[in-house]
Formats: structure tokens, sequence, C-alpha cells
């Protein structure tokens, strides 16, 4: 069983729409003139032949105006360099479109953001849409994606976020983990960003869907006291993904059970409280002198004699009272 709780990406599109070209090809002549546009390899006075036949033939952002095709692909700026795009609005890219997009979103809708390969998110971004009830939701590619709503936005201003995530990070020690997890699975996570995000970013991960029905449990490693601290719990729906939340980045852990963790932490302190309390009775009970023992024991004897007159007197009177009647 595998978790696919995302990895850190660098450029790399997963899902996502493909960028545009590099705007170089790489040269296969031997002579050494100087092109217009030179190649990897050392021109022959011309542009460089490409290595690549179905990348010279497709426009790029560096040939369009050869090709005479100007407008860019989905995704890719005029030199190339992928950005995130407005899913299902071809031509809408750049973080400059997102902020026009979300400026004129009203409250409760929702703006999909393909991240292209990209990882990092603007903080004004973000900044533009506090205190409204906007979500944006980023994907990462690979199923993973982050969705963060205005109304959770708590810092006066937030910085770049890198949004990337890597799995299998093994900052926990195993010691650690296998306090909690015992024999269940598990699956370490270590986010990109250090410290607090300012705001509440909903993580949604793929766990296969041949766990729907069991829980996703997301624990954070505590470094200071060397102890996993439970965050919050999901069930994973027919699909295999989950939803946790995160406030802060860190070292986090995520373990699949049948059930949220939290309520064997609220059971293992009932027990705790009650082996306490039944520790604290024996320890006065053999603090005390004989004298306070029996006088305890006396006590008791009154109690249970007075209860059984009560008890026979009341019976009497029923019976007294039923005699009259009849």
């Amino acid at each position: 069983m595998i978790f696919f709780a995302g990895w850190k990406q660098e450029n790399t599109g997963g899902d996502s729409k493909p960028s545009g070209g590099t705007g170089q090809q790489p040269g296969t002549g031997s002579g050494t003139g100087a092109g217009q546009q030179s190649g990897s390899g050392s021109g022959a006075g011309k542009k460089g032949a490409s290595a690549n036949t179905d990348s010279a033939k497709k426009p790029t952002a560096a040939n369009r105006s050869q090709t005479g095709n100007n407008k860019p692909d989905a995704g890719s700026s005029e030199n190339g360099i992928a950005e995130p795009f407005i899913k299902g609005d071809n031509g809408k890219e750049g973080w400059d479109v997102i902020r026009e997009e979300t400026a004129h979103t009203e409250d409760g809708g929702t703006v999909a953001v393909d991240m292209n390969g990209t990882v990092i998110v603007p903080g004004d971004v973000l900044d533009d849409i506090k205190g409204r009830d906007i979500t944006i939701v980023f994907d990462m590619g690979g199923k993973i994606l982050w969705s963060v709503n205005g109304q959770s936005i708590t810092a006066d201003k937030i910085q770049d976020i890198d949004f990337s995530v890597k799995t299998h990070a093994d900052m926990i020690p195993i010691e650690v983990i296998n306090n909690v997890t015992g024999e269940l699975y598990s699956i370490q996570l270590s986010l990109a960003h250090s410290g607090e995000f300012g705001f509440t970013a909903v993580l949604s991960i793929n766990m296969e869907e041949k766990n729907a029905g069991l829980y996703a449990n997301l624990f954070y490693y505590n470094e200071t006291e060397k102890e996993m601290e439970f965050i919050c719990a999901d069930e994973i729906a027919e699909d295999g993904t989950a939803e946790l939340a995160f406030t802060h980045a860190s070292s986090y852990a995520i373990i699949i059970d049948t059930k949220p963790m939290n309520e064997k932490e609220e059971m293992d302190e009932i027990h705790k409280t009650e082996v306490s309390d039944h520790e604290e009775e024996n320890r006065i009970s053999a603090n005390m002198t004989p004298e306070e023992k029996a006088g305890n024991y006396w006590w008791v004897l009154v109690i249970g004699v007075t209860v059984m007159i009560a008890g026979v007197g009341y019976f009497y009177v029923r019976k007294r009272k039923k005699e009259t009647e009849e």
C-alpha cells in the first residue's frame, strides 16, 4: 500500500498542460561561424539543426515569430517559462490574470489554478482574498491539491509560499513513529515551506481506492518533546482521497487506521485518570491509622442499618394502609 501525498516538483507538470519550448535547439554543425540563433553545438553561420524534429516543427516561445503563431501555449510565457493557469479557461495564465479572476469572483466561489509544474504561490495572491469566502485550489499535479479559503487567513501579510511536498522524508525517528503506529501503516511528509502559513491550507492527497472507508490520521512531529501530536483525521473517500488541514509547515506522518486516532487518545486519557484515582484511594487507605479505618467501617455500618430500617418501615406503612382500605 502506497500513499501518494505528493513530492517536490521541479517544473514537472504532472497532469498539467505542457509548457512551451526553451527557445534553443541543439546544433549539429561543425563550423565556427556565429549565427543569428546558436544551438548547443557550434553553428555554421546559420541556426543549428534540431536533434528533435517534432520540437523543431512545434511552435515555441522562441520561434513563434518565425512560424507566424504569436499566441502562447496555455501555461507558458513568451520566454518559454512555465506559468500557472486557470483551469478550464484556455489562454488565461500568469499570476496577474489569477489575481484579476479572484477579484471578480463572488463570495462562495472557487478559483481552480493549475500550477503547471511551478511550486511558489506569491503571498499577495492570498492577501487579496483575505476575509472573503473565496477558495483558491492549487493543483500541484499527481493528484495533489492545496485549498485556501480567504476566511482562514489570519496573518497581516502573507509571504511567498512553497507548496511542494516531499514524501518518505525519514525526518522522524523510527522509534518515535512506532510508539504511535505499532503495526499500522504510516508515511512521512515534509513540507518545503518553513514555519507558520498564516492561514489554514487543506491538503488533498491520494491514498488509493482500496483504503476507502478507513481514516487518514495526521500527526505532527514535535522535535522539542520528541513525540507525535495528533492534528486531525479524515475518512478516505471512495475515490481514495482524503483532506487534511495544515496551519504550519514541518515534519508530519499520516497513519491509516479504522477510526480517528484521537478517540484512542481520549480513551487512554480516561483509563489513565481511572487508574490514577484508584491509586490515590489506595494511597490514602495505606496512610490511615487502624482507628481511622475502624471509624470508616463504623460509618458504613451505621448507614447500612439506617437504610435497612427505613426500608422495613416503608413496607410496614404500606401494609397497614392497605389493610385499612380493605
